[in-house]
């Protein structure tokens, strides 16, 4: 799980959760939405049938803004490269402490996923 306002530099209200394909029937939804279920153009079909995928767990109508936004700042990140941000001292001049691809330094977790996407979580 990653925030999207603080360590990807997106807008609030908006961030990324990984689960595995073989955990996800451990979730349920907390609050089934019109973007849960299998039939969801199927406007007067009433049938609580939950999709087949991750989109399960949405409840409603998706922060669009929020996802755009977090999209652009991810490509940001991504186009400044990420060992350029990892390499660069903070403003007090000390060291990003994390966990770099699976390191075991306090911060942070940083891993690489598919080519050159990049996944950060807390």
């Amino acid at each position: 799980m990653a925030d999207g306002h603080k360590w990807l530099l997106g807008p609030q209200g908006c961030g990324v959760l990984s689960v595995r394909e073989s955990c996800l029937d451990l979730l349920r939804p907390l609050e089934p939405g019109w973007n849960s279920v299998s039939h969801r153009e199927e406007w007067d079909n009433l049938e609580y049938a939950p999709d087949g995928t991750a989109r399960r767990l949405e409840g409603g109508m998706p922060n669009i803004a929020g996802i755009l936004g977090l999209g652009a700042s991810i490509d940001l990140l991504l186009s400044a490269g990420v060992d350029e941000i990892w390499s660069a001292p903070t403003s007090t001049g000390r060291r990003r402490r994390c966990w770099r691809n699976g390191s075991s330094r306090g911060g942070s977790r940083f891993r690489r996923a598919e080519g050159d996407r990049a996944l950060i979580s807390a």
